[in-house]
């Protein structure tokens, strides 16, 4: 079959743009069928793909001379194709965090009311959630409601017993239906959101129903939850405020000053109550009694004011499970991409998939590092990086770390076979065989690797510091995972090196076993001494259930260690201090003294006091028979108050 429409040009990711009709990267340079014979200059025409298809391609675009001479290319659509742009043109201009949210399902008018940090948080969790495997978006609302009916009466007799049962768990999803959006509207996925107590009024069962109802429909592939029903902080001024919003904020702020200001009032008139000798009930009744009536309206009004959280129902994506020719087709698409993925990029790619970000949630990120075919990684800001992974120039796109640097990815080397081993066949040199006990007891590597000098990177570890090599040992084979987040060995070495502990320690364990048990084969006692040190030996027997800081918490661990007696010995010294009979007879001796020297201390200052009795109380008084029984301070100047 052949054809004569000219095949789209071949773009870079730099070189693309913004549609021209929905302002949305990325776009494609076009090169119509316009009239002309090439002569005249003509503008270029940027179009994305959705435009270009929703308009009708070639025959869409419309051509003119303006003033100058230049032919002018436009793309004009149909009057339904317009009237959607005019309507998604301020739904375009949002924030990447807001449209991402907002094609989750979250309504704008909902949007708007929360804070930005918590839009931030909802925007990792949409991004966190995946799809259940083998399963595909539904086409349309019909189409999920009948895999619905077929998968229930698939399990008629063992899950459904019960016609009562089928016609409610019909029902239910027959609600969430009727509460989604269609598929083929912007051509979005079909979400479908409604709280559950709505649901249980509607069908008439209680929200345990309707949330097993839910379980089940996700247990069976046929809901997908996008983005699950929680609060979330409202700010105190809304996007896009208008001038009646803002006139109602200021009333609310206004009501709660008043409120706020008619609370002062009864609390002053409370204590002047308490001034006056009544107490408990009857002077919170004699101040309400004070109110005026305009302080009492205000703390009424207060009570209605709205509240502080914003209320988010459940958001679900309708899905259905793939059928056994769709698994097999999809199995077979990702053996034949597995084949012709042959540079190493894709490689790479491959063995990172788990961790590769999509290139619809590119645009959230800052930057990103992007896989080159060669392999090498390069770091894009998201917009360009999701355009470089959209027309292919790049494998694939990963996340920096916490350290702002690239994951560790696979080289060249790897991907070779690994029965394939360098071989030296040159003749020994005199003295090779003691060499390589050597290299073997610092733990370099025993294959000849063919490179005559070792490199930056390739320097052997014997040549490291006693610090950096306990780092090292510390973060990867000893310390808690909890206290190894946002830990770096070079920030772990500077800590250590900087109390010098290892020092003192290596002393006190001593030289000659340390060098014994040093190195890359044993473990010097030292090094076990800061990891009990971390630990939180002795103070802590085990780690707290949450560590917000491990570096604050390393820090202080080191602020508080001794160089002279190390945790071990600490350890044991308090063990045999909560074990040893005698000292714990000292410790009762000594509290036991300190009780009675207190006991005495207060009987001298009653004895010594003219104005309280022999218990230290205030002498009771004849005419009030309710006044509250007062201790003596014993002090003059105060009046014993």
């Amino acid at each position: 079959m052949t054809t004569t429409a000219p095949a789209p040009p071949v773009v870079r990711a730099a070189q693309r743009g913004n549609c021209v009709k929905c302002r949305r990267a990325p776009g494609r340079p076009r090169s119509p069928q316009a009239p002309g014979d090439g002569l005249i200059p003509a503008n270029e025409l940027v179009v994305c793909d959705r435009c270009w298809l929703t308009a009708g391609g070639d025959d869409a675009v419309q051509a003119a001379l303006d003033d100058d001479g230049q032919l002018r290319l436009s793309l004009e659509g149909s009057a339904e194709f317009e009237a959607l742009l005019a309507e998604a043109e301020e739904y375009d201009q949002r924030h990447p965090i807001d449209r991402c949210l907002i094609e989750a399902g979250i309504r704008w008018d909902t949007l708007r009311l929360i804070a930005v940090p918590a839009r931030c948080d909802l925007v990792r969790w949409v991004l966190e959630r995946v799809p259940p495997t083998h399963t595909r978006v539904a086409d349309s609302l019909d189409a999920w409601i009948e895999a619905v009916a077929a998968r229930i009466e698939q399990q008629t007799g063992t899950e459904f017993k019960y016609n009562p049962k089928r016609r409610r768990w019909w029902r239910i999803a027959n609600v969430l239906r009727c509460c989604s959006d269609d598929p083929s509207y912007r051509q979005r996925r079909p979400l479908t959101w409604i709280s559950q107590e709505e649901i249980a009024a509607a069908v008439g069962c209680s929200t345990r129903t309707v949330r097993r109802c839910v379980a089940w429909l996700q247990r069976e592939g046929l809901l997908h939850e996008v983005l699950p029903g929680c609060q979330m902080p409202r700010q105190t001024i809304p996007d896009d405020e208008t001038a009646a919003e803002q006139a109602q904020r200021e009333a609310r702020m206004a009501a709660a000053v008043a409120a706020e200001d008619a609370a002062i009032a009864r609390a002053r008139a409370e204590l002047d109550a308490v001034h006056d000798g009544l107490l408990g009930d009857a002077a919170a009744a004699a101040a309400e009694t004070a109110l005026s009536p305009a302080d009492r309206a205000a703390l009424d009004a207060a009570e209605e004011l709205e509240p502080d959280l914003v209320q988010l129902v459940p958001v679900y994506e309708l899905r259905v499970p793939l059928g056994e020719a769709e698994k097999a087709e999809e199995a077979a698409i990702a053996r034949a991409c597995t084949k012709l993925a042959a540079t190493p990029g894709e490689a790479v790619a491959r063995h990172h998939s788990a961790e590769l970000v999509p290139a619809v949630n590119a645009a959230v990120y800052r930057e990103l590092f992007a896989i080159g075919h060669d392999g090498q990684l390069t770091r894009l800001a998201g917009p360009e990086a999701a355009d470089a992974l959209t027309c292919g120039n790049v494998a694939g796109l990963l996340r920096p770390d916490q350290n702002g640097h690239p994951p560790q990815v696979i080289t060249i080397d790897q991907l070779k076979s690994r029965d394939v081993q360098v071989v030296d066949k040159r003749p020994a040199t005199p003295g090779s065989d003691e060499e390589g006990v050597r290299s073997g007891r610092n733990g370099a590597d025993s294959t000849v690797s063919g490179q005559t000098a070792p490199s930056e990177g390739d320097r052997p570890r014997s040549r490291q510091s006693e610090a950096v090599r306990a780092a090292e040992w510390l973060l990867e084979s000893r310390l808690h995972p909890d206290l190894c987040i946002g830990v770096s060995r070079r920030w772990l070495t500077s800590v250590i090196r900087g109390s010098g502990l290892l020092a003192a320690w290596n002393v006190t364990h001593g030289h000659a076993q340390n060098e014994i048990l040093g190195g890359w084969n044993g473990v010097p006692p030292a090094w076990n001494e800061l990891a009990d040190l971390i630990h939180g030996v002795p103070e802590y027997a085990n780690l707290p259930r949450f560590i917000y800081n491990p570096r604050g918490w390393i820090k202080a661990r080191f602020a508080r260690a001794d160089a002279h007696m190390p945790p071990s010995k600490s350890k044991i010294i308090r063990h045999i201090e909560t074990t040893s009979p005698t000292l714990q007879e000292r410790r009762q001796t000594k509290i036991e003294t300190a009780r009675q020297a207190e006991i005495a201390a207060r009987r001298a200052a009653i004895a010594a006091c003219q104005m309280c009795d022999e218990y230290g109380f205030f002498p009771a008084d004849s005419t009030d028979p309710t006044a509250p029984v007062v201790r003596c301070n014993h002090d003059p100047e105060t009046g014993g108050w």
